[in-house]
């Protein structure tokens, strides 16, 4: 199992999810997104544009991914060291 870092490079919605490879973190990342559209109907019209543009990525493929966006891979052991600021 590893971490698999959705990481925007800058500003933007981060997302740190547990999988066995690429394409099953690009799964519970879109699931994510749609439990989320559920469960915070404030947010649903956002989330659902959120959706829409995760379902366009190719996980294997970087040009696929919006923005700056990178899905950045961790193994075991792997520490990321972050600031809420």
């Amino acid at each position: 199992m590893k971490m698999y870092y959705f990481n925007p490079n800058g500003y933007g919605d981060e997302f740190f999810v547990m999988a066995e490879n690429k394409e099953q973190a690009h799964s519970f990342l879109l699931k994510h997104i749609e439990k989320t559209i559920i469960e915070e109907p404030c947010y649903a019209n956002m989330r659902k544009d959120d959706l829409e543009m995760w379902k366009k990525v190719n996980v294997l493929e970087k040009t696929s991914f919006p923005r700056s966006y990178t899905l950045d891979e961790h193994d075991l052991g792997s520490v990321i060291q972050s600031e809420i600021a």
